[in-house]
C-alpha cells in the first residue's frame, strides 16, 4: 500500500539501495508510544474533532398511544 499511495519501497534502504527485512513487528498500543516518544515523534493521538450537526433534543410523545398499541397487539 505504501509503494502505490507514497512510492516508498518498504523492501529497500533509502540510502543505500540493499535489500531490507522486517525484524520486529510492535503492535502493542502502549509500546507504540513508548517507541514513538523515544522518537520524539507525537505520540498522543490528536483530539476527536466535534460533530458536524447537532442532534436536535427528542421528546417521546404520551405513553397513552403506547399502551394503546400495546392493548391492539395483545388482542
Amino acid at each position: 500500500m505504501l509503494a502505490k499511495v507514497f512510492e516508498i519501497d518498504v523492501t529497500k534502504c533509502q540510502h543505500c539501495k540493499g535489500e531490507m527485512s522486517i525484524v520486529a513487528a510492535i503492535i502493542k498500543p502502549s509500546e507504540v508510544a513508548r517507541y514513538l516518544k523515544h522518537l520524539g515523534i507525537e505520540h498522543e493521538p490528536p483530539a476527536r474533532a466535534p460533530p458536524r450537526y447537532q442532534q436536535e433534543p427528542f421528546e417521546f410523545g404520551s405513553t397513552d398511544a403506547l399502551y394503546e398499541c400495546m392493548s391492539i397487539i395483545d388482542d
